[in-house]
């Protein structure tokens, strides 16, 4: 009769092995992408500088961060003067491209922070690439 009790006690053991817990790419080491691309350039240099020296991958981003905020700095600069002077009304299309190559670089760094994956942007990249080794 205990025997019956500490059998019905015990649960049935399944033939699965236990699952195991994907781990997620992106860690504390993976947050410096995201970083060297909020706030381009000065952000870039901040990486480049204090990480970047350990890591060329990390060197790469923050060489990228570095040359897209300030090609997006000149191209909005550009676009903003000829604009005011041309026809004042579409003035503000240099800050929205401004707006949309900094949206781009949070992308490029989240990619980079979350999948591993290295976007290289087109026409830097390949600059940065040079620049980082």
């Amino acid at each position: 009769m205990a025997q019956q009790t500490k059998q019905a006690n015990q649960q049935p053991q399944s033939a699965d092995p236990p699952q195991q817990k994907t781990q997620r790419t992106g860690g504390s080491d993976n947050i410096w992408f995201l970083i060297a691309y909020v706030l381009t350039w000065l952000s870039g240099v901040f990486v480049y500088i204090t990480e970047g020296q350990k890591n060329k991958r990390l060197k790469f981003h923050a060489m990228q961060a570095i040359l897209l905020g300030i090609g997006g700095f000149i191209i909005t600069l550009i676009l903003d003067f000829v604009l005011v002077f041309v026809f004042f009304p579409l003035a503000f299309l240099g800050w929205l491209i401004g707006l949309l190559l900094w949206l781009y670089g949070l992308y490029v760094g989240y990619q980079a922070y979350s999948s591993g994956k290295d976007v290289e942007i087109p026409f830097i990249g390949p600059i940065a690439r040079q620049y980082s080794k």
